[in-house]
């Protein structure tokens, strides 16, 4: 995970010492002397090592959880469309997740990339 890609909000798992994987909420963002990110706080936890956290893969499990609904199950196109109560839609093609604004397009791989779309 890039610490670039990283916002206030945005939901990251973790491994945690008895190694089970959890997921917790980004609350802050601690950056070092020379302005990189090195701690990551979370919420109800001690900060952690921005290199202790991975990118939680987008799934139809994790749409729901962040407000999306199934808007097209299937169709001739050969792709599924997903819609945010905002506006926001998606199209699962080829068991990927991809977002097109307008003339421009993403594949969107994790949960806080899509965090970071809306």
């Amino acid at each position: 995970m890039e610490p670039t890609e990283l916002r206030i909000g945005n939901f990251i798992q973790y491994n945690s010492p008895d190694h089970s994987i959890c997921f917790d909420l980004v609350v802050g963002i601690n950056y070092s002397d020379d302005f990189h990110v090195h701690m990551v706080e979370l919420h109800g936890r001690t900060p952690i090592n921005i290199n202790g956290i991975s990118p939680i893969p987008i799934t139809p499990e994790w749409l729901e959880r962040l407000g999306f609904e199934l808007h097209k199950p299937c169709g001739d196109e050969g792709f599924i469309k997903w819609k945010h109560k905002n506006g926001v839609y998606l199209l699962w093609i080829e068991g990927k997740f991809w977002h097109d604004h307008w003339s421009t397009g993403i594949w969107i791989n994790s949960v806080h990339q899509l965090q970071n779309l809306y």
